[in-house]
């Protein structure tokens, strides 16, 4: 269902950007548990994520992919920024960020970054969640892009799908890293330990609740098709790829000690099929390159 007939129309797609404007308690609630966890992540995440190889070599893949599509003057719209380490080096390279975050923390340490890096003139930063995107109505960027796995805290991509149609041009690209409600490494590890439910707990209608530094974190996995229906028609799948498929997810460092030099081997294996289907859909996340197209909001 990637480009249905019957798609929504634009009265529809009005209406469902303008409910994102209320939201329920339940809903704020679950916005400020995302602001404290993060928050409270920001001063240990550099160190306790970032360092790690696994994570290195990961983020390293997803690098590629943004300097395959992103050059040097484009400006772009970052989701989730975090610790500002991909905006960072996109600046190095003469590419204009605006890293947004949900989380004071996140953002403040971004700031930081980029005075001791002197990238002023290249990395902005603004508070920015989900729901409000469409505060930067009437600005334009070349691009956006979204890092591991911070769209997992949407509980609905279309309203985020329809806003960023507003601020990418034709022939823009979208590139989001997400994790998919499959993941091969992550429920064979379950399964081997007899935890059948636990397995499986990315296919639990209404998300999970992931402990991050002692909040709890509303999350909602997405198959690469689901992420392709909530932003078609708007824009089109041009690649897919498959993160930590048969390695450990990157935080998993007993795996990795006991995999020992057998974690390589499984590493070019990786990168051998990462964007063959079906692993290309099954690793810890995946990345997908998204195109806008030439369909408008009010066609």
């Amino acid at each position: 269902m990637l480009v249905e007939s019957q798609s929504l129309t634009s009265s529809d797609e009005v209406t469902l950007r303008s409910s994102n404007i209320a939201m329920p308690a339940q809903t704020l609630d679950a916005t400020l548990e995302l602001k404290k966890a993060f928050g409270a992540a920001a001063p240990y995440y550099e160190e306790q994520f970032n360092s790690l190889p696994p994570a290195k070599r990961m983020r390293g893949i997803l690098w590629q992919s943004y300097l395959k599509y992103f050059r040097p003057g484009m400006k772009l719209l970052e989701l989730n920024c975090g610790t500002g380490i991909d905006a960072i080096m996109l600046g190095h390279r003469g590419i204009h960020v605006h890293a947004t975050d949900i989380s004071e923390g996140m953002v403040e340490y971004t700031r930081k970054q980029i005075a001791a890096s002197h990238l002023e003139a290249f990395v902005t930063t603004g508070l920015l969640p989900f729901d409000e995107i469409s505060r930067l109505a009437g600005y334009q960027f070349d691009g956006a892009y979204s890092n591991l796995g911070g769209l997992n805290c949407a509980e609905n991509l279309r309203p985020i799908a329809l806003d960023l149609s507003e601020l990418i041009p034709t022939g823009g690209t979208l590139i989001l890293c997400i994790m998919p409600d499959f993941a091969l490494w992550e429920t064979l590890s379950f399964l081997l330990r007899g935890r059948i439910k636990k397995g499986f707990r990315r296919k639990a209608p209404g998300g999970v609740w992931a402990n991050v530094y002692n909040h709890k974190v509303h999350t909602f996995y997405y198959s690469p098709s689901k992420v392709s229906e909530a932003f078609a028609p708007y824009f089109s799948c041009v690649e897919i790829g498959g993160l930590n498929i048969f390695t450990p997810p990157p935080t998993s460092t007993r795996a990795y000690t006991i995999l020992g030099r057998s974690a390589r081997l499984l590493e070019k294996l990786d990168d051998v099929l990462c964007r063959t289907y079906p692993f290309s859909h099954i690793g810890d996340h995946f990345y997908i390159v998204l195109r806008r197209t030439d369909v408008s909001l009010n066609s």
